[in-house]
């Protein structure tokens, strides 16, 4: 049967990049504007296209299913999808919209075009198509204006579909009470009474950190807390590398796997800490139940780092739009994960054969795409950067807030998970087994654990975590490298104090090395091995006691540098134990100035 177009075009006083935030977030929109919720299959392929198999109904009552190919966009610009019904009273349809700006000096504003286009299976589609496609197309003109009128608060910044589940207030207020009153912990209580069930699913408290204007640790160790206190779970999405999206998710890091497939990329991929494993939070079902339903699976918003994702049929060209120069972005073709890199000095010609992509670098600059294979592939400029908001087990393990309410969050027995970046600092007493033969058994023991307390307060007020005591030693861990030197850069600063306080004499030496290792659970921890960790330790023995010894290699880090300007160095280079190569060390000696607060 015939095609059956129909469009609708409305200006609105707001830019183009707020409009397509509210449009291209589809799951909330079609929460909105009354559409139904799917159910979708993994990623499939046909001879020349993969898709996820779907299905629905309509009103709750008709059923439908479709396949659903991937949508295509350009960022800001225009989106739309396709779907291919195999029952139901359609039989295809392709809808999306398209921006337009139309501001003045001083009055931003957008022209939004929403078009779609329906071919029926059936008489009774044809007869269905002004019922089905105008009200929904009407609607999402009226999601924009109610987001005009809405009055937004740092909780509620989105229109709210009117169906959600019901918190129990007097629950939640039990539990928030075990927490210090804070703003944080109202701004917490607010979006979990208020927000729609998706917003209280997998939540990240990054992002809510920066919708509610508040400290991005502050609200990660609320919620931490928040966890403990019985108001929320904790799950472990186990990311993509690539497409960077949730394959599957649990609720204990002794559940997650070595190895995961990704159906959308085709690949399989080993997990590590820092790519695949992220700490998401989702209420607690005795606070609410919220019901977990899927309106869509595959809109721009799901993958805000994809600029431009363009289907290009067998044997065709397209010109690529313009986008900013940016060299931080690649090129990939989805499903086969063929990439290469964006250089604005390279070739503009950019072709795609049945081996890959013919070059390793392109320009986007007046681009033009060949697809030269015999299927139609899906290309994707996509920024390299990772998503910002995330809070990776990477960052999340070494945090002592973590490590002390959930010491039962360690992997399997026996598994090991890689890590990419991780600084390891050991610490030292100098004359220690003299500490004993003179002050004693039982007042030198104190004064070691006097210190391991000295130690582990600047440690922990530099976002790291003690990983264990190995006699008078101390083996710390660190996300950042720079915390790492802030937190020995105080030790050492402050050890003067610490012994005037105690009425002691005690002479620290510290050491540190970042890079990969292994994570793994030894004796009921999580605990770190690997080439990383025996130099970090190989390095603190260079110590002589108040310094701090490091690799060179650290200060590439222009903070690292910045951090160290003010004290005494001295670059050496030294044969450690055990480690083959030389390697080229730097001493720090803090002056006893102002520590890092």
């Amino acid at each position: 049967m015939k095609e059956k177009h129909f469009s609708l075009i409305k200006t609105f006083p707001l830019p183009k990049e707020t409009i397509w935030s509210l449009l291209a977030n589809n799951d909330h929109l079609n929460r909105m504007i009354g559409l139904f919720p799917v159910e979708f299959t993994k990623a499939l392929f046909d001879d020349r296209l993969f898709y996820r198999h779907a299905k629905a109904k309509a009103a709750g009552v008709v059923p439908l299913s479709w396949k659903e190919y991937p949508f295509e966009w350009v960022k800001e610009e225009r989106y739309v999808v396709q779907r291919v019904y195999t029952s139901g009273p359609l039989a295809e349809f392709n809808g999306g919209i398209e921006l337009k700006d139309v501001s003045s000096p001083g009055n931003p504003a957008t022209e939004v075009h929403v078009f779609s286009v329906f071919r029926p299976a059936n008489a009774l589609g044809k007869l269905a198509l002004p019922v089905i496609a105008l009200p929904a197309m009407k609607k999402t003109l009226s999601y924009i204006e109610k987001f005009i009128n809405l009055h937004p608060s740092r909780i509620v910044t989105l229109p709210q579909p009117a169906m959600r589940s019901t918190a129990n207030k007097q629950t939640l207020d039990n539990l928030l009470d075990k927490l210090p009153t804070s703003t944080l912990r109202d701004c917490l209580k607010e979006h979990l009474i208020q927000g729609a069930d998706h917003t209280v699913l997998s939540m990240q408290p990054y992002k809510l950190a920066d919708q509610w204007q508040e400290d991005r640790e502050d609200v990660l160790h609320l919620f931490l807390e928040a966890t403990k206190a019985g108001v929320l779970n904790l799950t472990w999405s186990l990311m993509c590398p690539n497409c960077r999206v949730a394959k599957e998710k649990e609720s204990s890091l002794s559940q997650v796997k070595n190895e995961i497939h990704c159906d959308l990329c085709g690949i399989s991929y080993q997990m590590t800490f820092d790519q695949s494993i992220e700490l998401r939070f989702t209420v607690h079902p005795s606070i609410r139940k919220a019901v977990d339903q899927t309106y869509c699976i595959g809109g721009p918003i799901l993958t805000p780092h994809i600029l431009i994702q363009k289907r290009i049929a067998a044997g065709s060209t397209m010109h690529i739009p313009s986008l900013p120069m940016n060299e931080q972005l690649q090129l990939r073709i989805l499903s086969s994960n063929h990439s290469a890199k964006i250089n604005q000095r390279a070739s503009h010609e950019i072709t795609y054969g049945e081996n890959g992509l013919m070059g390793e670098t392109f320009s986007l600059h007046n681009a033009t795409f060949h697809n030269e294979s015999e299927n139609d592939i899906v290309l994707v400029i996509e920024e390299v950067k990772r998503d910002h908001y995330a809070v990776t087990a990477a960052k999340v393990t070494t945090m002592e807030p973590f490590r002390r309410l959930f010491s039962s969050e360690v992997l399997a027995k026996g598994q090991e998970i890689g890590i990419e970046n991780v600084t390891i600092l050991f610490s030292d007493l100098r004359g220690s087994t003299s500490l004993y033969e003179v002050a004693g058994d039982a007042n030198a023991y104190r004064q070691v654990n006097d210190h391991f307390e000295f130690l582990s307060k600047w440690i922990t007020r530099h976002n790291g975590s003690i990983i264990k005591t190995i006699g008078d030693s101390v083996m710390a861990c660190f996300y950042a490298p720079e915390d790492a030197l802030k937190a020995a850069l105080s030790i050492q600063q402050s050890v003067e104090s610490f012994n005037q306080s105690n009425q002691t004499n005690l002479i620290i030496k510290l050491g540190m090395y970042n890079g990969p290792a292994i994570a793994v659970t030894a004796n009921n921890q999580l605990d770190y091995f690997g080439h990383t960790v025996n130099l970090a330790a190989r390095i603190e023995q260079e110590s002589k006691g108040s310094d701090v010894i490091l690799p060179a290699e650290m200060l590439a880090r222009p903070q690292l540098a910045q951090l160290i300007e003010p004290y005494p160095i001295t670059t050496y280079e030294a044969k450690l134990n055990g480690i083959q190569a030389v390697i080229p060390l730097v001493r720090v000696e803090p002056l006893k100035i102002t520590s890092y607060a």
